[in-house]
C-alpha cells in the first residue's frame, strides 16, 4: 500500500515505523520542509519503501508529488502553541482537498481534537478542565473545526475518517480502543504516540470507519495529570502565560493566567 504522511511529527515518525515494519509491504511517502534530512526520517534514508518530498502545506506542487500516487493520505499536522491567526490545519486541508480533486485520490485520514460536546467526554472529565482546555486551546480547536467543516463537505466523494484522541502522552504502547463519534467507555483520557499511529494505520490498511469522526483512547486506563511533575509543568504555565498575552494584551492577564494554570494543575494532580 502507498501512503502519503504529512506532518512528521511525534505521532509521523512514529506511523513510518509502524508502516515500514508492517507485513503489508508498505510504502510511505512523507512531505517535509528539509525533506529526507528531516530528523524524523533519518533512520530510514536508505530504505527503499521510504521517499520524502521536500516541501510545505503551501506549496502546491510539493503536495502533489507527495499524494499523486498514495492510496491513503495521513494528515497529522498541529500547533505547538494557542496563538491566534495561525489556520494551520485548515490550510493544510485545504490543500490537500485540492490535490485530491486533482489526483483522483479518496482515502484520507486526519488527527483532530476531541469533541468537547460527547456526552463521553462530559463523563470522563470534569466541568473545570473542559473550561480550561477550551480556554488553553481555543485557537488550536477552531482551527480543527474549520478543517473538518472542508472534509465533511466533500463527503460525497472524500473517503475520511476524523481520528479525534484526548491527552497525548510520552509513553510506551498498550493498545487503543476506537469509537464512532464519541471517546470510547474507558477509565482514561490520554493516548500514547504510538498507539495513535497504530489506529491511523489499522484505520488506512482495514479501509474502515469511514466517513465518521471517531474517538480514540488508550486500553489501559491512565491519568494523564498524574504524568505531570515540577519538570514539565512549566511548559503548560507557559503556554497559559502566552495565550493570555494574545488575549488579554497585558501583563495583568498574564500573571491571572498563570495563576489559574497553576490552580488547575494542582487540583488536577491531587485527583
Amino acid at each position: 500500500m502507498k501512503i502519503t504522511l504529512i506532518g512528521p511529527g511525534k505521532t509521523g515518525k512514529q506511523l513510518i515505523a509502524l508502516a515500514l515494519a508492517s507485513p503489508s509491504n508498505n510504502t510511505v511517502t512523507v512531505l517535509a520542509r528539509s525533506g529526507i534530512s528531516h530528523a524524523s526520517l533519518q533512520t530510514y534514508q536508505n530504505n527503499p519503501h521510504l521517499k520524502a518530498v521536500k516541501g510545505d502545506i503551501n506549496q502546491i506542487d510539493a503536495i502533489t508529488a507527495a499524494c499523486k500516487d498514495s492510496d491513503a493520505i495521513v494528515i497529522c499536522v498541529g500547533h505547538t502553541y494557542n496563538d491566534p491567526g495561525i489556520p494551520l490545519v485548515e490550510t493544510t486541508v485545504r490543500n490537500v482537498i485540492e490535490v485530491m480533486k486533482k489526483t483522483a485520490r479518496k482515502r484520507l485520514v486526519i488527527v483532530s481534537e476531541i469533541a468537547f460536546e460527547w456526552s463521553s467526554v462530559t463523563k470522563a472529565t470534569s466541568w473545570s478542565l473542559r473550561m480550561f482546555l477550551k480556554w488553553l486551546l481555543d485557537n488550536m480547536l477552531l482551527d480543527h473545526q474549520r478543517a473538518e467543516k472542508l472534509i465533511v463537505r466533500e463527503k460525497n466523494w472524500l473517503e475520511y475518517t476524523i481520528v479525534a484522541p484526548p491527552m497525548l502522552i510520552e509513553t510506551s504502547a498498550t493498545g487503543y480502543v476506537l469509537a464512532e463519534n464519541a471517546l470510547p467507555p474507558a477509565d482514561n483520557f490520554a493516548l500514547s504516540h504510538q498507539d495513535l499511529a497504530a489506529c491511523l494505520l489499522d484505520l488506512v490498511e482495514s479501509n474502515t470507519h469511514l466517513k465518521v469522526k471517531c474517538g480514540a483512547v488508550s486500553k489501559e486506563a491512565k491519568d494523564p495529570f498524574s504524568l505531570i511533575d515540577r519538570h514539565n509543568v512549566w511548559p503548560v504555565i507557559y503556554m497559559c502565560a502566552r495565550n493570555a498575552w494574545y488575549k488579554y494584551a497585558s501583563y495583568a492577564g498574564i500573571l491571572i493566567s498563570i495563576a489559574l494554570g497553576v490552580g488547575l494543575l494542582t487540583l488536577f494532580m491531587k485527583k
